[in-house]
């Protein structure tokens, strides 16, 4: 009768390295963004009506009954008058090119580098 491992030497060696790999990718994803220099910007009808540096927190209201809050390097819907609320239950948005929307409202936030992009102006 023959005998089989389930895993040899090989296997085993690259299931450890696909994993490592995987935690590199990770850590390097959510650590090297620099919240520093990341900005939230706020459109209205689709036009940019403001920009807020998205390391200082701050609570704004673009039109009466919404408020967009920003803290510990992450920005919401605090409130908003809209009927259903999905952007308030949409929770928190941080990272670059993260998108939450009040689409009764049209009003969006959008985290982006302190760079102004060429083709999100469009």
């Amino acid at each position: 009768m023959i005998k089989h491992n389930f895993l040899n030497k090989i296997d085993t060696i690259i299931i450890i390295l696909l994993i490592s790999f995987s935690l590199i990718f990770y850590l390097v994803y959510n650590f090297s963004s620099n919240n520093n220099n990341q900005i939230v910007k706020i459109k209205y009808n689709n036009k940019i009506i403001k920009e807020l540096p998205l390391n200082i927190d701050t609570m704004f209201s673009p039109i009466d009954g919404v408020v967009i809050e920003i803290k510990d390097n992450k920005a919401h819907f605090k409130h908003s008058n809209c009927q259903d609320k999905v952007c308030v239950n949409t929770g928190w948005v941080s990272k670059q090119g993260q998108t939450a929307i009040c689409l009764p409202n049209k009003i969006s936030i959008q985290i982006s580098s302190s760079i102004t992009d060429i083709d999100t102006q469009i």
